[in-house]
C-alpha cells in the first residue's frame, strides 16, 4: 500500500514539473478541434461587432499557460492592455482559440476594452478590417 502512494506522488510531482517547465518556456498552444475544415462550417461567417468595439493592430501577446498569472497582456497600436480572466479570442471563423504568445506580423483585430482590460478580441479578415464601421451595430 505504501509503494502505491509513493508511485502516485512521483507521478504527480513529475507532472507538476513538466507543467511548470512548459509554462516557463511559454509554449504556444492552440485548441485544434478539426472543425475548421468541417463541411458544415462556412468559409465566410457574417459577424456583427458591438458598438463599443474598437479596431486596432495587435503586435504582441503575453498569454502564459498558467491561468492564474497576473501578467497577461496584449499590445495593440503601441498601447498595453491587460486581459480579463475570462478573455475570449476569436478567429476569422468565430472559433475560440488560445492565442500564441508570438505574432510574426501585426494582426488586424477588433476588441472590447473597459478601463484598460480586454474581454473580447476578434481577428478580422481583410473585408472587415477595411469596412469596420459597417460591421458594427448602430
Amino acid at each position: 500500500m505504501l509503494t502505491l502512494s509513493i508511485r502516485f506522488w512521483k507521478f504527480v510531482y513529475i507532472g507538476l514539473i513538466i507543467f511548470l517547465v512548459l509554462n516557463y518556456l511559454n509554449v504556444n498552444a492552440q485548441i485544434v478541434t478539426g472543425w475548421e475544415n468541417h463541411k458544415y462550417i462556412p468559409d465566410k461567417v457574417e459577424r456583427k461587432f458591438s458598438k463599443y468595439a474598437q479596431q486596432g493592430e495587435l503586435t504582441k501577446v503575453n498569454f502564459p499557460l498558467l491561468a492564474m498569472s497576473k501578467n497577461r497582456y496584449v499590445i495593440i497600436d503601441d498601447k498595453t492592455y491587460h486581459l480579463t480572466p475570462g478573455v475570449r479570442f476569436y478567429t476569422q471563423k468565430n472559433n475560440l482559440i488560445i492565442p500564441p504568445s508570438k505574432t510574426e506580423t501585426p494582426v488586424d483585430i477588433a476588441f472590447i476594452e473597459v478601463n484598460g482590460y480586454i474581454s473580447r478580441l476578434w481577428v478580422l479578415n481583410e473585408e472587415e478590417a477595411d469596412n469596420f464601421k459597417d460591421y458594427q451595430f448602430k
